[in-house]
């Protein structure tokens, strides 16, 4: 089928696209509608191939071909946005049975917890709520790129937002959802293997860690993905700190202002703290765009003190945890 670079030919691609939203998470059903779309051939080039060089594990995504599209500006845009569309769906609803799976080791580890402050019945009861929660996020994600470490902050993100409208439901305040997200923070930096704790602790400030970040400030700075994160990469001056990252658009952010729960972000950033005492990133920072600031100003110092202000009901958690 051949049509001229116009409008409406974008526009029915587009319809073959958005036909993905109603797969339900079929991810047969989303690939056979990317497919179906990639069939529709310009007389300028191909706009459309399904990439599958991934195999099965989740990755699988719609690839713009190499070939100059002759169309405007305005398509060229929309087109790309609708691809994004598209990765976003096959990488996040496909993989939804594996999300849940984490969601539900992340629960499990605070499931005492949760049991002793609200009895079994109510625990059992906000534990399903907030899956259902997650569930109904996973579609909602942001599409930040294919390979990207950034999901290691995203997606606890979504899964500490579905606690916090789970609890909200049941009338408790967004400090006490804070302290849950935060006891579930902890829980999963304490699953992490001892060994595997002091592994990542000396690959962060290795040269091919840094290399890999200054690379990642560097793309971020295109903005190709509009719900991503956006950071500068700097040198550190010996003494200090041996590096740091600013962070002047954050995913995490983004995605709670979207979802009308920006008030939960200082509890997730507050998270921080935790991994930088048990993985020795020796972080410092003394502000963040969770509290309204320009930036987030990370920096890291091999073997230093961790140095980062969170919300004075976390202060609690904490002194009772060192006492």
């Amino acid at each position: 089928m051949t049509y001229n670079c116009q409008t409406p030919v974008v526009d029915h691609i587009s319809g073959c696209l958005l036909g993905v939203h109603g797969a339900c998470g079929d991810r047969y059903v989303a690939i056979r509608c990317a497919w179906r779309a990639s069939h529709i051939r310009f007389h300028c080039a191909d706009t459309l191939t399904p990439d599958f060089s991934h195999g099965d594990h989740g990755y699988d995504h719609l690839a713009l071909p190499q070939e100059t599209y002759l169309g405007g500006e305005e398509e060229i845009a929309m087109m790309r946005q609708r691809h994004r569309d598209v990765n976003h769906l096959l990488n996040y609803v496909s993989r939804k049975s594996r999300l849940l799976k984490d969601f539900d080791r992340s629960v499990t580890r605070v499931q005492r917890v949760l049991t002793s402050r609200y009895g079994e019945e109510q625990a059992n009861t906000l534990i399903r709520e907030s899956r259902q929660e997650y569930e109904a996020l996973i579609p909602q994600i942001p599409y930040i790129g294919d390979k990207t470490p950034f999901l290691i902050f995203l997606l606890p993100t979504t899964r500490y937002l579905a606690v916090y409208r789970a609890l909200k439901r049941q009338g408790r305040t967004v400090e006490e959802a804070g302290q849950l997200i935060y006891e579930m923070g902890e829980a999963e930096l304490k699953a992490i293997p001892g060994c595997v704790r002091r592994v990542i602790g000396y690959l962060w400030f290795s040269p091919w860690f840094l290399r890999r970040v200054k690379r990642r400030a560097i793309e971020s700075q295109e903005r190709k993905y509009p719900g991503g994160y956006v950071l500068t990469y700097i040198e550190g001056d010996g003494q200090e700190f041996d590096y740091g990252v600013d962070y002047t658009e954050c995913a995490s952010c983004k995605f709670l202002i979207a979802q009308d729960a920006f008030e939960l972000a200082p509890y997730v950033c507050a998270i921080d703290k935790v991994a930088s005492e048990m993985l020795g990133w020796g972080l410092s920072r003394t502000m963040t765009l969770a509290e309204g600031c320009e930036k987030c100003d990370f920096r890291f110092k091999k073997g230093g003190k961790t140095s980062v202000t969170i919300p004075q009901s976390l202060q609690d958690i904490d002194e009772q945890n060192t006492a």
